[in-house]
C-alpha cells in the first residue's frame, strides 16, 4: 500500500514538474521574448508621449502662448501669444531681427 502511494505520488509531481518546465521553455521563446520588449516599449513611448504633452501644456500656459488649433486660423500653424492679435512667433522674430526657429 505505501509503495502505491508513492509510486503515485511521485507520478503526480513529475507531470507538474514536466509541465512547469514546458510552459517555462514557452516564455522564453525568441518570439515570446520579443513580444514582451515591444509591448515594453511601445508602453514606453506612450508614456514619455503623455509627459511631453503634459510638459508643453504647462510650458504654454506659464508663457501665455495659445495653440495651434485657435479657430480664427490667423497664426498658418504657428503658435501665439495671448492678448496679440495677429502677431505669431515668426513676426516677433523678424521685429528683433531674427528667424524663429
Amino acid at each position: 500500500m505505501p509503495r502505491m502511494f508513492y509510486l503515485s505520488l511521485g507520478a503526480a509531481a513529475g507531470v507538474v514538474a514536466v509541465r512547469r518546465v514546458a510552459r517555462l521553455a514557452s516564455a522564453l521563446t525568441p518570439e515570446s521574448v520579443a513580444g514582451s520588449v515591444i509591448a515594453s516599449v511601445k508602453e514606453f513611448t506612450a508614456d514619455v508621449r503623455d509627459g511631453m504633452a503634459e510638459r508643453e501644456a504647462e510650458l504654454r500656459s506659464a508663457l501665455g502662448i495659445i495653440g495651434d488649433d485657435d479657430a480664427d486660423g490667423t497664426t498658418h500653424g504657428h503658435p501665439r501669444y495671448e492678448g496679440a492679435d495677429d502677431v505669431t512667433v515668426n513676426d516677433l522674430a523678424a521685429s528683433n531681427g531674427r528667424r524663429a526657429s
